[in-house]
């Protein structure tokens, strides 16, 4: 069957998506499936044994669950990252941190402590692009640490990295080695939740999403803690939440932070350099 005319049963059957979004569904569903076409897919012959697959992942995306859930594969900055139901799918604005982080350091012998690292993006990705880089992903759940692993593994970078269980919120963390700090923390408040997509509510790790503490700041409060603690005096990059950007200056003021706006123009990041 050519692909332009199984894309048409394809669209008529999906559904919780956007029209508009189909097409780009589609021919994701056939790049997953090692299906190139140089941009004429509609040409394309499209074997039974196939359609077969793609039936069975239409059936999980009518579910409403997230194409990167149905693929185990979510693209982050020119890479693609393994990902689970326990970890997020990345998203473009920690793309744009991680680029941040790898515009301003240079340097050849770096090591980078990744607090909360979920599926290991970042520094995996960070660990990609500077061959001389060593990181040290830490998180809670043991589940996303092996999607971490594995990331680390497919892109070759697993010498330099290591991936670490621990509640930062009662266990310690050293910081004497770090060059870089970094961290995308739970950050959402429960009263967001009202404006939150059913797609991330039902499929994304809720723990990952929100600070089950009540506090959205909680993770900063305790990382600046500890960098006051321990008189950290390397370079901290972290994601937040626009809706606090003050509240988290003020949490990091002794470090004279700075604030970055990402591509939609909200304070997004925040800078210690």
């Amino acid at each position: 069957m050519l692909a332009s005319d199984y894309f048409i049963q394809f669209s008529q059957r999906l559904s919780g998506h956007p029209k508009e979004e189909h097409q780009a569904i589609f021919k994701e569903l056939l790049h997953y499936h090692k299906i190139h076409s140089n941009g004429n897919w509609h040409e394309l012959t499209i074997e039974d044994n196939l359609i077969a697959k793609i039936e069975e992942q239409l059936i999980a995306l009518n579910t409403h669950k997230p194409l990167q859930y149905v693929l185990g594969i979510a693209p982050f900055y020119n890479i693609d990252i393994k990902v689970s139901e326990h970890t997020l799918i990345p998203r473009p604005e920690t793309e744009e941190l991680v680029h941040f982080i790898l515009e301003e350091n240079k340097g050849n012998t770096l090591h980078v402590l990744d607090i909360g690292t979920g599926s290991g993006c970042i520094p995996v990705t960070l660990l990609k692009n500077r061959q001389q880089w060593t990181a040290l992903g830490v998180d809670i759940d043991e589940k996303a640490l092996k999607i971490a692993l594995l990331n680390a593994k497919e892109h070759k970078i697993s010498p330099r990295v290591a991936f670490e269980k621990m509640d930062v919120l009662r266990e310690n963390f050293n910081l004497k080695d770090v060059s870089i700090l970094v961290s995308n923390p739970p950050y959402i408040s429960e009263s967001e939740k009202a404006m939150m997509t059913k797609t991330v509510l039902d499929f994304e790790p809720e723990k990952a999403l929100f600070a089950d503490t009540g506090d959205p700041l909680i993770f900063y409060r305790r990382i600046a803690k500890e960098m006051t603690t321990q008189k950290y005096g390397g370079k901290a990059y972290f994601e937040i939440n626009p809706i606090y950007a003050e509240e988290i200056i003020t949490i990091f003021q002794s470090f004279n932070p700075t604030l970055l706006r990402d591509m939609q123009q909200k304070n997004r990041f925040l800078c210690i350099s």
